[in-house]
């Protein structure tokens, strides 16, 4: 990529940051609201505008308690939906069997899998409500699978575009460059202290 690229694309987004100025809160807050429900795919544009606008604590404090409204939402529609119907889809064979399989998966294979960008995984999300996963496990997967797709969007925000824009320091993209090298080697032990302790509480 030649240096005029490199600037074009750094003023694109200012341009676009500057745009959206007094609209960009509403966007954060009802991006990050549906995204539970209907999966959408500019959540890494909606993480972007949220820590451009309002700075990295607020941007991400308020685009994970939008998520959260969201993630509740979903599962207070769909379980009185699937108490409504006597829980149809758990009693039929073969829905019966898939929701008893998310049941016994481990949460941090759901975690990861539900977490990784660009995946269509709405149809998981909304199928833990219609099984017998309690509200406490159903949230701690949904939003530990949030905690991991922000983690791979923030490599990509603050490693490829610090190198892009002079507003991001590099240092930071080198530093979570590291501690995610530290976790693909030592994920196991990791998932086993973080996130052991969520299907060990429900068992």
């Amino acid at each position: 990529m030649k240096l005029g690229d490199t600037m074009d694309i750094s003023l694109l987004f200012d341009e676009i940051m500057l745009f959206l100025g007094n609209y960009g809160f509403i966007i954060v807050i009802v991006f990050g609201i549906l995204h539970p429900i209907i999966d959408n795919p500019w959540s890494f544009f909606t993480m972007s505008l949220s820590i451009t606008l309002l700075g990295i604590p607020f941007g991400y404090s308020l685009l994970l308690i939008s998520n959260v409204i969201g993630i509740v939402l979903v599962f207070v529609i769909l379980k009185m939906i699937d108490q409504r119907s006597e829980n149809y889809l758990y009693k039929k064979k073969i829905s019966g069997k898939v929701l008893k399989w998310l049941e016994t998966t481990e949460t941090w294979r759901h975690i990861i899998v539900i977490g990784l960008p660009l995946v269509p995984t709405f149809f998981l999300k909304l199928s833990f409500p219609f099984t017998k996963m309690s509200f406490k496990k159903y949230f701690g997967t949904v939003i530990g699978s949030y905690l991991f797709l922000y983690t791979i969007y923030s490599l990509v925000y603050f490693g490829v575009l610090s190198f892009l824009m002079d507003n991001i320091p590099n240092y930071v993209g080198v530093l979570l460059l590291f501690v995610f090298s530290v976790f693909i080697y030592f994920s196991k032990t990791i998932k086993e202290k973080l996130l052991g302790g969520i299907d060990s509480h429900e068992n």
